[in-house]
């Protein structure tokens, strides 16, 4: 299971597997503090933090390649991610790279402008691809 959490200034995804949860973010304090703010999800699921890393443009989870747009990459070549997850509203051409890699689906955090979540939302559904808002619809989980 592959959790996309809703959080304001970085980037939380988890994997559970078993009882044991790895943590993939961009939150450079202690264990402590994503340990309290993902408490509920780890009381929950009986489950604890195995280990905290870094999170990288390019993460291979639950058996899903995940691309996280987070800058404005010069993305020339075709990435063909299946998950697509956008964060710190990257100036980028989205429609060209939704066309060049066309992705299975796209997760949009809170960390993106409304107006910019808003035509990357027309964007995905004019190509016809699942569109995840967080803003509106909260976390994600993959299973």
């Amino acid at each position: 299971e592959v959790v996309f959490f809703e959080h304001k200034n970085y980037i939380v995804i988890s994997e559970k597997l078993g009882r044991n949860v790895n943590i993939y973010s961009n939150f450079e304090d202690s264990i402590t503090g994503l340990e309290y703010d993902l408490k509920n999800y780890l009381w929950y699921n009986f489950s604890s933090i195995k280990k905290i890393q870094p999170i990288y443009n390019f993460q291979y989870l639950a058996g899903k390649k995940i691309f996280v747009l987070n800058s404005p990459l010069q993305v020339t070549l075709p990435v063909n991610p299946d998950i697509v997850f956008v964060t710190n509203s990257p100036k980028i051409n989205f429609d060209r790279f939704i066309n060049i890699n066309k992705p299975k689906l796209v997760i949009v955090d809170v960390n993106n402008f409304k107006y910019l979540q808003k035509k990357w939302k027309e964007t995905c559904i004019k190509n016809k691809i699942p569109f995840h808002m967080m803003s509106e619809k909260g976390l994600y989980i993959l299973k």
